[in-house]
This record gives C-alpha cells, structure tokens and sequence, in this order.
C-alpha cells in the first residue's frame, strides 16, 4: 500500500475482521488524542499536536515506527491528513 507517496511494507486487508477492528480503535485513539487538544495553545502547539495524533494513529495500527516510516520526521499537517485519506481510500477500495 502508498501512503504520502511511501509504499508501507505492512499489511492490512480491509475485508479481515481483526484487522478492521484493529482499525476501529485506531481511529477511536485518534478521535481521542484530536479531541483532547486544548483550544488555547499556539497555532504550531497545535500543528504538533494533530500531527502527533496522526502519528499515533498509524502507529497502533502498524506498530511503532510506522510514522516515522510514512513521514520521515516531518510534522507537517497537510501531509498528516493526506496520509489518513490515502490510508481511508485504500481501505475503501479493499471493500469494493
């Protein structure tokens, strides 16, 4: 699979229960982390923040090091949610 123009060695299958429901308390855990954000922070606090959410994501879904994998080091939010759109798009397609 391509995420942020990066092919992930890892696997996932849209169509396996356990996988799926590894993917439904990834997403549960980045709800959580978004949510939790604090409203008066900085605009780059909050950058951070959403990236290191996304971060996270990846990570309880791929296993650590799967961000740094997928962005190189690089916090960039625009990038972060490209990356969840092109994981949400390969997931879509795997259940057609």
């Amino acid at each position: 699979m391509k995420i942020n123009g990066k092919v992930l060695d890892r696997k996932f299958d849209a169509a396996d229960a356990d996988d799926m429901e590894r993917l439904e308390k990834a997403y549960e855990g980045l709800k959580e982390r978004i949510g939790g954000l604090p409203d008066n922070i900085k605009g780059s606090e909050q950058l951070r923040a959403y990236c290191t959410a996304v971060f996270g994501f990846f990570n309880d879904l791929f296993g650590e090091g799967a961000d740094r994998e997928i962005f190189g080091g690089r916090t960039n939010a625009r990038v972060c949610a490209g990356a969840v759109e092109d994981f949400s798009r390969f997931v879509r397609k795997g259940l057609k």
